[in-house]
């Protein structure tokens, strides 16, 4: 596997935040997840990857989410229903509604409709045109909360839940059709109508305060049949396609399944019964759905779990514990940079005590004594408060003992970049100056940046920063020799103008010297050049997304994974793939590519080039180009409790692929100095420990 001497880092305070509400659309099959923090996650499910992230203004409060018509929508305690843009990830629509907070929002089957359900007790119809919302008109107001809404399939009923009661509505004319009245286990004590659902038969389904599940006749108004699921509230629902099957859950974490089901008695005559129990969460779920055939959970544990519904399905439960998909670190030297929601720290790493030649003498896996801790130089705090979207970090190769850090974020609004000088990095309290260039050239515009990256090149001897806004164009700038600020070299446009209106974007990119690879979210990998501004050679398309992408360091190669973890080097100048990528394309292990868990980064070892390293949120993996791949029904994560034979202090000696567990959970991992490695860990405890309580049940045995 290698010798490397390891940072094992867990100063990044990075928590997950719980997860309000899900909506999936069935056109582009694009989940959309709203958090705490009404920060909008677009998932691709055929994937089940993250692609992007929209970060909310100041005063956005995201309380669910919707897909009509392929657009995505937002409402919240703001009381603004919100239409985005996708391409650029921004609101594009704001429409105030007429009874201040919302708090339920739903759709008629068609999708021309959406109607929501507000504080001061109003249900009120929009229509939804492309690139637009019109107010069409409201519903007589109620004298409470609106918390729940389903509309039927004929789109001439809707169905409110809230406060002791759920009435059935008519459209048409806006008039209460039925008023069904909940009972309480206390006097004193509100029963919620959280969820609901109806049926093509005129059944409706709901879940309350009380732990229950009912089942009413919309057109008769009577109760048909009461399931006490849980112990306490019911926050979510969902119903089938066919009508079958229903699962709840909410602050109890069980997922209950109940099926309509023909008695034995009586063929003709259907009931509802509970069935199966599943236990996928530790805290309130807050959302439940039914997509492809699979059940998507989540809720205040962080935590994205896809459950198969087909009964032959080998992988039938997946979970996603939330961790950044996309590096939220950045590494110069020995110095690290961490993004947070609202702030960045800059960090230098410690020092062992250890000299190269005693090395040697170590074994795998000791601690090497510590010369110099971990030290927090710099914290710099977002303008006006706002969520930084992306953060860089460079540095100009120099041998003296000062050294000069250039340090550029981009929140929503613009770029800011800070020139960082230190006067000694030996020192334990060196002095530190901090200047802000002012603006960028004229040439750039002001937009902000999604995604940015400074380098070196050694072609030019240059510190550059490029930048791609949210117009898909890839900015190139470099530094002025009397390091004042930086001068615009170039500009590429990635996506061509007339795909801007589709929601086609780059996600990815990497750079090296005049050259820079992208890839968007249409499944094209392009490498560009930076002299030319024009593409040098496309991919071969694939039918998974890129996770990550990384040039060789001395080759015209491109190293490109997948979602489904397959892994392939490119060369960009003869246009094919490298003769390793053709002979390991189809002898993938089969446990490799059978693993949840999405490569998130990969680069080459610069001590070793045949040598590449990797990492998802659970392993680090080495993989040795000049060794032979295992077979196919070879275990590569082998458990701890393996035959010591087969494995030694928990690396993997026996083939190409050598990987390690020691770490979880990796949030970043790379390479800052020749025959060093940085990984980053946020640990499971860390996470765990700052969740709420979850519900406290009686087991067995306890």
């Amino acid at each position: 596997m290698g010798d490397y001497v390891v940072h094992r880092a867990r100063f990044f305070d990075y928590q997950p935040k719980a997860i309000q509400s899900m909506n999936y659309d069935d056109t582009t099959k694009k989940l959309a997840i709203s958090r705490s923090d009404s920060t909008i996650e677009i998932w691709c499910t055929k994937n089940e990857y993250l692609e992007s992230i929209i970060y909310p203004t100041a005063d956005r409060q995201v309380e669910t989410v919707l897909w009509c018509q392929s657009q995505l929508l937002s409402s919240g305690l703001d009381g603004f229903i919100v239409l985005y843009d996708l391409a650029r990830l921004t609101a594009k629509k704001l429409v105030p509604s007429i009874g201040g907070a919302i708090w339920c929002m739903n759709k008629n089957k068609s999708e021309t409709k959406i109607v929501v359900g507000t504080e001061d007790g109003y249900v009120v119809l929009y229509e939804i045109q492309i690139d637009g919302i019109l107010f069409e008109k409201s519903f007589n107001k109620l004298d409470s909360r609106i918390l729940s809404i389903a509309w039927h399939k004929d789109e001439e009923i809707l169905v409110t839940g809230g406060i002791d009661n759920i009435r059935v509505w008519d459209v048409n004319t806006g008039q209460v059709l039925q008023r069904l009245s909940l009972g309480r286990i206390d006097k004193n004590k509100e029963t919620l109508v959280w969820c609901l659902a109806i049926t093509s038969d005129f059944q409706i389904i709901s879940g309350d305060s009380r732990g229950k599940v009912c089942v009413w006749s919309a057109e008769h108004g009577n109760l048909i049949k009461s399931f006490q699921t849980h112990s306490v509230d019911v926050l979510c629902l969902c119903l089938d396609e066919a009508e079958k099957h229903v699962y709840c859950s909410g602050i109890d974490p069980s997922i209950v399944q109940l099926d309509y089901v023909t008695t034995a008695e009586q063929e003709n005559f259907k009931t509802w019964v509970k069935s199966n129990i599943f236990y996928n969460h530790t805290h309130d779920v807050r959302s439940i759905l039914i997509a492809d055939n699979q059940l998507i959970s989540s809720g205040v544990d962080t935590k994205i779990v896809f459950k198969s519904l087909e009964k032959k399905s080998s992988n039938t439960t997946r979970k996603y514990n939330s961790m950044p998909q996309k590096s939220l670190i950045q590494t110069c030297q020995d110095f690290v940079l961490l993004q947070h929601d609202k702030h960045l720290e800059l960090w230098k790493l410690g020092q062992s005590g250890e000299e190269s030649s005693d090395l040697n003498e170590k074994k795998d896996g000791d601690f090497l004594p510590i010369l110099r801790l971990p030290k927090k130089f710099i914290h710099l705090n977002s303008k006006n408060d706002l969520n930084i979207i992306c953060s860089s970090i460079g540095c100009i190769p120099s041998k003296n003992s000062s050294q000069t850090i250039w340090l550029s974020y981009s929140d929503l609004n613009s770029i800011h970049i800070y020139k960082i000088e230190i006067s000694s990095k030996q020192l334990l309290e060196p002095k530190i100056k901090i200047d802000k260039i002012k603006s960028l050239p004229l040439a750039c515009g002001n937009r902000p940046a999604v995604m940015m990256k400074f380098y070196y090149s050694n072609l030019t001897n240059q510190l550059r920063l490029n930048y791609l806004t949210n117009k898909s164009t890839l900015q190139c700038l470099y530094l002025l020799n009397d390091e004042s600020g930086f001068a615009l070299e170039s500009s590429i446009q990635c996506i061509p103008q007339d795909l801007l209106l589709t929601d086609n974007r780059v996600f990815l990119m990497d750079f090296k010297d005049d050259y820079v690879a992208t890839c968007d979210t249409d499944m094209n990998v392009i490498v560009w050049s930076l002299k030319t501004q024009t593409q040098i050679c496309t991919l071969p398309r694939y039918e998974k997304l890129a996770t990550c992408v990384k040039f060789h360091p001395s080759k015209n190669c491109l190293l490109v994974c997948y979602t489904n973890r397959k892994i392939v080097e490119y060369d960009y100048e003869l246009n094919e793939y490298t003769d390793w990528s053709r002979i390991v394309s189809e002898n993938w292990p089969k446990q490799w590519l059978k693993s949840n868990n999405k490569i998130m980064n990969c680069f080459y070892d610069s001590r070793d080039q045949d040598k590449i390293i990797l990492h998802d949120e659970q392993y680090l993996t080495v993989l040795n180009k000049s060794e032979k791949m295992p077979e196919f029904n070879e275990k590569i994560f082998q458990p701890k409790y393996a035959i010591k034979s087969t494995i030694e202090n928990g690396h993997s000696k026996k083939n190409a692929i050598h990987v390690s567990d020691k770490y979880r959970y990796i949030v970043h991992a790379s390479e800052p100095m020749k025959g060093q490695l940085l990984i980053v860990e946020v640990t499971p405890l860390s996470v765990s420990e700052r969740l709420p309580p979850s519900l406290k049940q009686k087991k067995f045995g306890t």
